[in-house]
């Protein structure tokens, strides 16, 4: 008939050809609407979960095995750098101490997201005192060991294959401080646990490795990696030993050992019933006291670490005031020099400069402030707070830009504080 047209088999697939891109499109269109329409958040931040763990657990075990679920599901919709920040700038409820432990917590639930220690490492921050790593570096050592025998508990764990990959992985102090936590929970013995990080690592590797030894001895949420089906278990602390488990072990892991002394203290205060702060803080200043000379050092420098905490003693309120009332009432030169650098590491771990220079400007007397920023920049650097601006935010204080600029001049000669008030250990 004349007037109508013909449909070839070339106009034929054209048109089919655009029926089918149309289709796509309104897919696409309908795949959009319905993802805009019913996709939710989360109803709780990881912050709200944290605080519901806190309320409905009341035990240990029961507020990890929560925490673990909650920062699971945290991570179906956040990164871990994201959930590392909100940890970090928000407070926490008291059951988790501070940020440390629930970085645990993120730092294994990464690895086991990822299945790779670098690909995990990537994804940590080094907030809240490196505890993503070491929650990574746990969680690492568990899945080596499982892939042979998935139901085994940790405790079972083979020391040899502990320390092959504390081998591969102690040139990260971080990773190499979770390796310290896995050898304290296999090995349950201070000194060889201790022995052990000196056979895998050096320098301030071995410094954190036997860190972790300490810090998993305590045996509480705070400070201990969980791992696996394994249970958090304190150090039995002898009746009024107040030096334990320090005293017990060579000098040559002193260092670490005394930075955690404090809570190793309030477990036997505990058991022997002294909740008085004031005779907490008498009885902890006797036994530095009793000490020789090094281990005297090591044992104010922890001392000074949980110096925020002596609010109650003396009276004032302030952290920074805290700390430079309480250092500044010790016996020594030396003493007080411990104390400040013990508090100055804290700090550091979190990366709490501000925090740092504070403590310096609350200090009173002159050579002490000098020694408090010296410190400062030597566990900072001026890579990490670049200038004297940075470094010295109160354009005010002449004091903090004149040590800066002696510090440039004979920062090779300082002594390694990270080590303590000495430098590195022989």
């Amino acid at each position: 008939m004349k007037g109508l047209r013909k449909f070839s088999p070339k106009n034929t697939r054209t048109l089919w050809a655009w029926l089918g891109v149309l289709c796509v499109l309104f897919i696409l269109v309908y795949l959009a609407y319905f993802l805009v329409r019913f996709h939710r958040e989360p109803d709780v931040s990881l912050i709200d979960g944290l605080r519901q763990c806190a309320e409905v657990t009341d035990n240990d075990a029961s507020l990890v095995t929560c925490t673990r679920q909650t920062v699971d599901d945290a991570l179906r919709h956040h990164t871990t750098a994201a959930l590392m920040d909100e940890i970090t700038k928000n407070d926490l409820p008291t059951k988790y101490y501070d940020c440390h432990s629930v970085a645990h917590v993120i730092g294994a639930e990464t690895y086991r997201q990822y299945g790779d220690v670098e690909q995990a490492v990537m994804q940590c921050t080094n907030g809240c005192f490196d505890g993503c790593l070491h929650g990574v570096m746990g969680a690492a050592v568990q899945a080596a060991y499982g892939e042979s025998d998935p139901g085994i508990d940790i405790v079972h764990m083979d020391v040899a294959q502990i320390e092959s990959i504390g081998k591969k992985y102690c040139s990260n102090y971080g990773l190499c401080h979770g390796i310290g936590h896995v050898l304290y929970t296999v090995l349950n013995n201070f000194s060889k646990a201790s022995d052990a990080c000196s056979t895998i690592s050096g320098g301030i590797a071995e410094e954190n490795c036997t860190a972790g030894v300490f810090m998993q001895g305590v045996g509480v949420i705070g400070d201990a990696l969980v791992l696996a089906t394994s249970s958090l278990s304190a150090a039995k602390v002898p009746p009024g030993d107040y030096a334990y488990p320090c005293n017990t072990i060579d000098v040559r892991f002193q260092h670490s050992c005394f930075s955690y002394l404090g809570p190793y203290q309030m477990l036997a205060f505990k058991a022997a019933g002294i909740q008085d702060y004031s005779r907490q803080i008498e009885l902890q200043i006797g036994v530095c006291k009793s000490l020789p000379s090094i281990s005297r050092s090591y044992c104010f420098e922890g001392l000074g670490k949980y110096s925020r905490n002596y609010g109650p003693a003396t009276g004032t309120s302030s952290i920074a005031g805290r700390t430079a009332y309480f250092c500044e009432g010790l016996p020594s030169d030396p003493d007080k020099r411990s104390c400040v650098l013990g508090r100055i590491s804290v700090l550091h771990g979190y990366r709490d400069y501000k925090g740092a220079n504070d403590i310096c400007t609350a200090l009173g007397p002159k050579d002490l402030r000098t020694f408090c920023y010296l410190a400062t920049f030597v566990y900072f650097g001026p890579q990490s707070v670049p200038g004297v601006q940075g470094m010295c935010p109160d354009a005010s204080d002449t004091l903090c830009s004149e040590t800066f600029a002696t510090y440039q001049k004979i920062r090779a000669t300082l002594p390694d504080y990270r080590f303590g008030l000495y430098g590195e250990k022989s």
